[in-house]
């Protein structure tokens, strides 16, 4: 539960530095919602290729599972 509201906390101390930066910044307004919609598009697919990485990897160590109980059933079956 701790951690939890760590983490509120944290995502909101975010927010709120992110929010200030914007306030302060002497860049115009277009040139920051071009940055900001090109650093999140970046993110996103940081973000995308991780997932991607992972579910490979769930799905390798699944195959890799069943291949194991697959082959235990064959041999197993096959000594009797």
């Amino acid at each position: 539960m701790a951690s939890g509201k760590f983490l509120v906390g944290v995502l909101a101390g975010v927010t709120a530095g992110a929010f200030a930066a914007l306030l302060f910044t002497t860049e115009e307004g277009a040139k920051i919602r071009k940055s900001a919609r090109r650093k999140g598009m970046d993110y996103a697919e940081d973000l995308k290729c991780s997932f991607d990485e992972f579910i490979d990897s769930v799905s390798d160590k699944y195959e890799g599972v069943k291949r194991d109980t697959i082959n235990k059933a064959k041999s197993s079956w096959e000594r009797r």
